[in-house]
């Protein structure tokens, strides 16, 4: 065997095994940590990224926290987690998903470019951040940014309880409860103002737009004080603005009869009993009708209250 046959082998092997492997994503700096994606049809995407502490534990039905930071550089190129879910009694997700992805054609333009916001419909029960169009085809013919989030859903992003408002009235002075999904959404647009600069956005040129109850949730965030100077533009999609909300007292009584059929109602600690449950659990108490707008009866509706915080009036 020649010298010059086992150099082009070499030489061969060398080629395919740099072939072999996957091209380095994309990495960019947020206030958290750094995060690197992947190209996917020549747009920088970025899948996953935490914007949000996960509200589980002592931190289920309250306003989302902050997300601590990390060291090193966080993987983004994986689907994140659905919100936990169930419709058509199909349960699906889990409770440790605040998280958005993120597509842009250039992480550094000459000029930065306007961002889109994208709330997912699901009637406030299901659904998630990556159904509908895709986003990177969104990004490269818009030549946008676009941003996509997970939000909680159904009892867990919605139930109002009058133990909640009092806990809320002791840590927050006020006495609220319910809108922890509208409260997630405004989360993930203060998350786009603070860090969509360094994926080549410009955090003054929002844009939020969704469908069905993403629609809804647009038209929340329209009438919202809370949400005041976070976007400049709004796109409504298939979602009324008419709907009549629950006011704070009828979402409470609906908490009231989920926590019975808990089996929470009477215990020494309500609110504690609540959230050692299980997810599952919480959304067995009160499931969601098949023909989910219509709810279960009297209860079983979830969706925004009229709090007198989120939503006013």
């Amino acid at each position: 065997m020649s010298r010059r046959f086992l150099l082009c082998l070499l030489l061969c092997v060398s080629y395919l095994v740099g072939c072999s492997e996957k091209q380095e994503g994309p990495v960019v700096k947020t206030a958290q940590g750094d995060v690197q994606g992947f190209i996917k049809e020549n747009v920088n995407m970025f899948y996953g990224i935490p914007y949000a502490a996960p509200p589980v534990g002592d931190l289920r039905w309250k306003t989302p926290q902050p997300h601590a930071n990390w060291e090193g550089v966080r993987k983004t190129t994986s689907a994140p987690p659905l919100c936990f879910q169930s419709m058509l009694y199909m349960q699906r997700g889990q409770e440790d998903c605040l998280y958005l992805n993120v597509a842009t054609p250039d992480i550094k333009p000459a000029k930065p470019k306007p961002v889109m916001v994208w709330f997912h419909g699901g009637g406030f029960i299901g659904g998630d951040g990556l159904q509908g169009t895709p986003l990177q085809r969104l990004a490269a013919r818009g030549d946008v940014v676009v941003v996509s989030l997970q939000y909680r859903v159904g009892a867990l992003g919605f139930m109002a309880h009058p133990a909640l408002s009092a806990e809320s009235e002791k840590t927050n002075n006020q006495s609220v409860s319910g809108n922890y999904g509208l409260m997630d959404q405004q989360a993930a647009l203060r998350w786009v103002r603070d860090n969509i600069g360094a994926f080549g956005g410009d955090s003054k040129n929002v844009t939020i737009f969704g469908e069905s109850a993403g629609g809804m949730s647009v038209c929340a965030h329209l009438a919202s004080p809370v949400s005041a100077g976070l976007f400049k533009q709004a796109i409504i999609q298939s979602g009324p603005c008419t709907k009549n909300n629950a006011d704070l007292s009828a979402a409470e009584k609906q908490g009231e009869w989920l926590a019975i059929r808990a089996g929470c109602e009477g215990r020494g600690n309500l609110l504690q009993c609540l959230r050692d449950k299980k997810p599952e659990e919480i959304l067995q108490a009160l499931p969601n009708d098949p023909a989910f707008v219509f709810g279960e009866g009297d209860f079983g509706v979830w969706g925004p209250v009229t709090d007198g915080h989120i939503l006013p009036e």
